[in-house]
């Protein structure tokens, strides 16, 4: 009996102490403790190229926003005259002289040269096979690419002061320098045909010999 006495009385007591002590801290047993963490203000800093950190209480967001480069060139056309070569045809390895064939299949006594030429331009489809013997001022040296013969117009000048231009055509070694060298020359050959009326329809002579002019 005087034991559960005793025991009561110590529990009393603790209790007694408990609620003293509680009372000394300015609480009660029944308040609850709490503790409210600020949450930090959202800072952003954005620069094009640059990282951006946003910071939202306790948790930390990094991103990075790249900037695109965007090069834009105009396309540049280069436009070059493509260079035109013309490569003469190789000439005639047949060099005989084929004068003796032409009066054969064009006999003719008839002859002219400068004092007379007037006659043989306007019409020289009627002196086939005529000697010639003229004087005058060479251009356009070529190899005609299909006969193969050497080719020029000759400009021959009549008693009268005009001009005729005259196609020349051999297949004999002659002195081309003389035809390229800006001097008169002399021809000496026969009548074989007629140029085309676009060519302004003079005659065309097979040329036996070229020398200069005298």
């Amino acid at each position: 009996m005087r034991r559960t006495v005793c025991l009561s009385t110590m529990i009393l007591f603790l209790m007694v102490s408990m609620a003293v002590a509680v009372l000394a801290c300015g609480g009660s047993t029944g308040a609850s403790s709490s503790t409210t963490l600020s949450t930090a203000s959202e800072s952003t800093t954005t620069t094009a190229g640059e990282t951006t950190t946003t910071v939202t209480g306790s948790e930390t967001t990094t991103s990075v926003s790249e900037t695109g480069d965007t090069t834009s060139s105009s396309d540049t056309t280069t436009t070059s005259e493509a260079e035109t070569t013309t490569t003469e045809a190789a000439p005639t390895t047949d060099t005989a002289d084929h004068a003796a064939e032409v009066r054969a299949q064009y006999p003719s006594a008839e002859s002219f040269d400068n004092s007379n030429w007037a006659t043989v331009n306007a019409a020289p489809g009627s002196h086939l096979g005529a000697a010639v013997d003229v004087k005058g001022q060479p251009t356009n040296v070529t190899v005609d690419p299909g006969s193969r013969y050497l080719t020029w117009q000759l400009t021959v000048s009549g008693t009268g002061g005009q001009q005729t231009t005259t196609l020349c055509r051999t297949n004999v070694t002659v002195d081309r320098s003389l035809l390229s060298g800006g001097s008169a020359v002399e021809v000496k050959g026969l009548v074989v045909g007629a140029q085309g009326s676009d060519a302004g329809g003079g005659p065309i002579i097979y040329v036996e010999s070229v020398q200069k002019a005298a």
